[in-house]
């Protein structure tokens, strides 16, 4: 037995197994009982193997399962004990994806209190009506003429992680993505007076966007000042005005993937950010500015942004 032969073994990768019987094995209650880190794929991982998981007493601190299709059952409510096993977890980094129910998904994500990274990828097939679980809240707020006026109060589950620093929200870049810059705009909008979401955040990646536009980088740059690593590759709606709110507002970046956005780009306009606009920058990658001309990128290519950049990444299309 595998398990026999490494009692101690701590990190385990199971990208190809695919038969569900592995999974029954795995979780078994004294199998792999010190793992701490499990990478999962296929499509024998189902619902009831994710409820057997969380409640076996593990010390599980990372969760990849983000090749394993059917990990948006963990939308079930009728797992006895699911949410106090789940709060319990010492769980701190999820790899998932969305693709099918990615609304009653993210209904149990707010249960890991102690994530620090969560990446979700195939974020994009959420709507409004996915991301913006809307309970109506009538507060008396009283205009001169004393009338009570109702007041949404909009919960959003990803806002309710109190330890995240790191998210990683990738779209797919095709016309069946339902999640619009208004929905954005509230996930990256003032912080939750309770976790301090978004303004905690260090790392965020929201890569392959069809609808994020300037107006989502507007809030992200005042909400999310603390940022050192910003990508917002193949977005795009995202344009020099978006990248210029960047420049002034996110000054602890030290990593901006700016590639293949709106093509308006011109690579002088680097030469405009200097190191008092990104003092710590390090890295910049921007491929295919496509409006960059030869003798662009030759003034581009002597100029240097901070004493700290050690890595600049600026290619034109080829047309």
């Amino acid at each position: 037995k595998f398990d026999s032969c490494m009692p101690h073994l701590q990190r385990l990768n199971m990208q190809q197994a695919f038969s569900a019987s592995c999974y029954e094995v795995l979780f078994s209650k004294n199998t792999f009982v010190n793992l701490q880190q499990l990478i999962l794929c296929g499509w024998g991982f189902t619902a009831h193997k994710l409820e057997t998981l969380f409640h076996v007493k593990r010390k599980l601190e990372v969760l990849n399962a983000d090749e394993a299709s059917n990990t948006t059952g963990m939308h079930s409510r009728s797992w006895k004990g699911f949410d106090e096993v789940v709060v319990r977890s010492p769980l701190k980094r999820l790899y998932v994806r969305g693709f099918f129910r990615p609304s009653t998904l993210l209904r149990e994500l707010e249960s890991f209190k102690n994530l620090t990274l969560l990446s979700f990828s195939y974020a994009c097939y959420m709507g409004p009506d996915d991301i913006l679980p809307i309970k109506c809240i009538f507060s008396n707020l009283f205009a001169q003429n004393a009338v009570c006026q109702p007041r949404w109060c909009m919960k959003v589950h990803i806002k309710r992680l109190l330890h995240l620093e790191h998210l990683h929200l990738s779209g797919n870049y095709d016309d069946y993505s339902r999640m619009t810059a208004d929905c954005l705009r509230v996930i990256f909008g003032p912080a939750d007076w309770e976790t301090s979401f978004p303004s905690r955040l260090k790392f965020l990646s929201l890569p392959d966007w069809l609808h994020l536009d300037d107006s989502v980088v507007e809030e992200i740059a005042l909400n999310c000042e603390q940022l050192r690593s910003l990508s917002l590759a193949r977005c795009p709606l995202v344009t020099v005005r978006g990248f210029r709110v960047i420049a002034k507002s996110l000054k602890e970046l030290r990593f901006l993937d700016i590639n293949e956005i709106a093509g308006g780009f011109s690579a002088l306009l680097f030469a405009e950010v200097g190191a008092k606009d990104l003092p710590h920058l390090v890295y910049l990658s921007a491929h295919r500015s496509s409006s960059s001309s030869d003798a662009e990128l030759s003034a581009v290519s002597d100029f240097k942004m901070s004493p700290e950049v050690d890595q600049f990444h600026l290619f034109a299309r080829n047309n």
